[in-house]
């Protein structure tokens, strides 16, 4: 039995409502407003009849359509075939154009695996978006011993690739040391609008800019080299932590998901701060 919900008379335009006077085509099957079919004299659909046509209701081709359509293996949202990553979560789907891209040069991860002590599978969770890449550079520390691994974006913007990966106080920190690190610099740059130097000589305040660049270059390699050991250490405490205070269950993963993952928004409203900050200087030495 289907239903009409939704469903259009084809002559009228009208929705079927409840208590209306339905008729149906009895070779088609298709509904119409019994004055609109005695009207019209004829089904709506009366040339497709050759076809073999069958009415069917919108509400039986969504529920065919949901069964076929596949699910995140990660959030279990729906994807269309041919997707290479999830909207709702970002995670990596095997499509039928064949694997995503981060499958493509990372080997099968066994989510009953541990690292730590802790589950893959809760990894996956409580990392969200690139676990995979995560997990694997975890795997190689141990296979080789090691806390040292490679990050691009945490060697070219380490403050904010901490914020995004929600790592607060190394992204406090990192913002402590870039703003430390490059007062002597801007120091300098305020000599070419008439600003005196203040207590040190010129020479002093080169040479302390000079310093401050490399110790700046320092702490970008360093935080670009055990970025993902910190991700590691600060993921394996907290899904411990959770673990602890839930349980097994529905309420760990919402809880894991909500700890950990990304955080874009984060990085918007830093990076609006940086160009308020920015904008209100330049306004000020310009004055």
């Amino acid at each position: 039995m289907y239903t009409l919900k939704g469903v259009r008379c084809p002559y009228c335009g009208n929705e079927f409502k409840e208590g209306d006077d339905v008729v149906v085509c009895p070779q088609c099957g298709t509904p119409h407003h019994r004055s609109c079919y005695a009207s019209a004299g004829v089904c709506a659909n009366l040339s497709r009849h050759d076809e073999g046509f069958v009415w069917e209701s919108p509400a039986a081709e969504q529920a065919a359509q949901s069964q076929e359509q596949p699910l995140c293996p990660n959030c279990q949202k729906p994807y269309s075939p041919g997707d290479r990553f999830c909207n709702n979560c970002g995670q990596p789907l095997e499509s039928s154009n064949g694997p995503a891209f981060e499958r493509s040069f990372l080997p099968d991860i066994d989510e009953n695996a541990e690292i730590d002590g802790v589950k893959v599978s809760l990894l996956r969770q409580y990392l969200g978006s690139s676990w995979q890449y995560y997990v694997y550079q975890f795997m190689m520390q141990d296979s080789f011993s090691r806390k040292i691994s490679f990050n691009w974006s945490a060697l070219i913007f380490p403050g904010m690739f901490f914020l995004y990966r929600k790592l607060w106080g190394m992204a406090a920190l990192s913002f402590v040391v870039s703003l430390v690190c490059g007062l002597p610099s801007a120091t300098l740059y305020l000599t070419s609008f008439g600003y005196q130097l203040p207590f040190l000589s010129y020479s002093v305040w080169s040479s302390a800019s000079m310093i401050c660049g490399l110790i700046s270059m320092a702490y970008c390699i360093t935080c670009s080299l055990y970025a993902s050991w910190m991700i590691r250490r600060s993921a394996i405490k907290n899904i411990n932590r959770l673990t602890d205070a839930y349980g097994p269950g529905e309420q760990l993963s919402a809880a894991l998901r909500a700890k950990g993952g990304t955080s874009l928004a984060a990085v918007i409203i830093a990076g609006a701060i940086a160009l308020i900050f920015s904008a209100v200087v330049a306004l000020l030495i310009t004055r």
